[in-house]
């Protein structure tokens, strides 16, 4: 006999891209980031903290002048340079090729780390791609 009921849902499966799909993708800056530049030529980014309803609810009864909690993220040289070609129009390729041949790296090398840091700020709601 079962005490409880499994409440489980099935979640829709991810889309599978291949590889030249994706970097046909463009990314798009979420409506809800502030972006700030610092003094030293690098962009500080600030981002709504994704929170549950119950931390939410807790947060809102304890806090006297109610304000969103955010995040800042402060993006170095290199990330700088790639935060400037998300603009909805610009392709992940071209960012590659662009930033490879900017810091004089290989294609691969720049693939690898303009990826990572896309799927980075994918992770935290800073941008999707189109």
């Amino acid at each position: 006999m079962k005490l409880f009921r499994s409440t489980k849902t099935e979640r829709p499966q991810p889309v599978q891209l291949s590889r030249q799909e994706a970097l046909q993708c463009q990314p798009v800056i979420n409506d809800s980031i502030h972006v700030e530049n610092s003094g030293e030529g690098d962009i500080v980014l600030e981002y709504p903290l994704p929170l549950k309803p119950f931390f939410l609810s807790l947060f809102q009864r304890f806090q006297k002048s109610y304000e969103y909690p955010t995040k800042k993220l402060q993006l170095d040289e290199m990330g700088s340079h790639v935060w400037k070609y998300i603009d909805g129009q610009t392709s992940v390729k071209s960012m590659i090729e662009d930033f490879a041949s900017h810091y004089g790296v290989t294609q691969q090398e720049a693939e690898q780390s303009i990826t990572a840091f896309l799927v980075e700020l994918g992770k935290r709601g800073i941008i999707a791609m189109r």
